[in-house]
């Protein structure tokens, strides 16, 4: 059979060509990402070499081989899955290694364990193998961490026929057999089925009016500063919906003579805002009525902590909901699927069958998109991918989820 593209959740897994050669020598060039793959980074010369012997094992082997993923932003690793191979690993029909490569600003995102377990399904599913073992270096706790999480038991520690750093302390091995897998992809389902389902809501101009809040703000801050009517028909001009860098936006207002540095206006911008944002009380008595229905209720935002947790304090929406995340805290922001992944894991839900509610076609509605959820859009503020549903106000949202 001839290998396929693969696709998961984030990744997109095309088999090795050699257009992704130069990919390849990137992933080695770096000492960490090499560190119990020979300690060293790989010059070219070495990649090259290691590159044809790849394309001949998949050419030797149709249907298994190596594969390139790829997420929004681009190159992420590879993953293998290959009938044994070399010294360590005894030819036995039906087996196949498991192994993965990925970029170190991947690291500690969950991309690893994604793709491993999309080529589980493929090679049980699939191709029919019987069992996928992977091998590493003794010390390398955190490969051996994803493979326990991908539901591989621990067969064996042995000797490694390599000789390089930190092989002197030995390799283990860890596996899964077809019975094993399909055992556990059956209690996955049935646990998924009974978890909860999310309903994300962005927090600005979703759950609250944060323009009218702005507005608002605006008329007292001019009015507090001394300024004129020029100043604060520049100030909502210039706002963006928020979108513009408030250091952009303070530096402006230099031009109408206030003397405090930028860094000053902003830091009391991020405090005085919140202050002005209210929820109304059918946006409450909706989130309540979700919660009592037996949904998982969460706020996801983009922005920074200490402009978005005092709105979600001030108006009592942080209190109401399941969980709050804001992307400067996550270390993510919408549309990446992970930021949902991290809501859906914290409140205990499944994305499968979820919404996303929220005013922007680019982070909210594709984020959603992206996570697998329906969707809402609120507004019609701005252009973009299109929703499943189409409000004017989130009180209807509440309407449709709950119908």
């Amino acid at each position: 059979m001839e290998q396929p593209s693969l696709r998961t959740g984030r990744l997109e897994l095309v088999p090795l060509g050699d257009e992704h050669l130069d990919l390849e020598v990137l992933l080695d060039s770096d000492p960490e990402v090499m560190r119990y793959l020979g300690g060293r980074a790989r010059p070219r010369g070495e990649v090259e070499a290691a590159h044809r012997r790849r394309m001949e094992d998949a050419r030797r082997n149709p249907g298994l081989g190596f594969w390139v993923g790829f997420d929004d932003d681009g190159f992420v690793g590879w993953w293998i899955l290959r009938p044994p191979y070399g010294p360590d690993q005894p030819k036995v029909e039906g087996e196949a290694e498991l192994g993965y490569r990925l970029l170190r600003d991947r690291w500690g995102r969950g991309y690893a364990s994604e793709g491993s377990r999309e080529l589980l399904r493929y090679g049980f599913g699939e191709v029919g193998l019987e069992r996928i073992f992977a091998q590493t270096l003794t010390l390398n706790v955190g490969s051996r961490a994803t493979m326990v999480s991908l539901g591989m038991s621990f067969a064996k520690a042995f000797v490694s026929s390599h000789d390089e750093p930190g092989t002197e302390y030995g390799e283990v091995e860890y596996g899964i057999g077809r019975a094993e897998w399909t055992e556990r992809q059956s209690l996955v389902e049935s646990a998924d089925a009974r978890r909860p389902r999310l309903v994300a809501f962005d927090l600005d101009n979703t759950l609250i009016d944060r323009d009218g809040a702005f507005r608002a703000w605006a008329a007292w801050w001019v009015e507090k500063e001394g300024l004129g009517a020029d100043a604060l028909r520049w100030l909502l001009a210039e706002d963006k919906g928020g979108f513009k860098p408030r250091e952009e936006l303070f530096a402006g207002l230099k031009a109408f003579g206030v003397e405090r540095t930028v860094e000053e206006l902003v830091h009391e911008y991020d405090r005085e805002h919140p202050q002005f944002t209210w929820v109304e009380p059918e946006v409450l008595d909706g989130i309540a009525r979700l919660r009592e229905a037996g949904w998982r209720v969460a706020v996801i935002t983009n922005g920074t902590v200490t402009q978005q947790q005092l709105k979600l304090d001030h108006t009592g929406i942080g209190a109401a909901v399941d969980y709050t995340c804001i992307s400067e805290a996550a270390g993510v922001r919408k549309p990446d699927r992970q930021i949902f992944a991290l809501a859906a894991d914290h409140t205990g839900a499944r994305l499968e069958g979820g919404w996303m509610v929220g005013d922007h076609p680019a982070y909210d509605i594709l984020g959603g998109i992206n996570a697998g959820l329906r969707t809402i859009q609120v507004g019609h503020y701005h252009e973009g991918p299109k929703a499943d549903h189409h409000v004017d106000a989130v009180t209807a949202a509440f309407e449709l989820i709950l119908s």
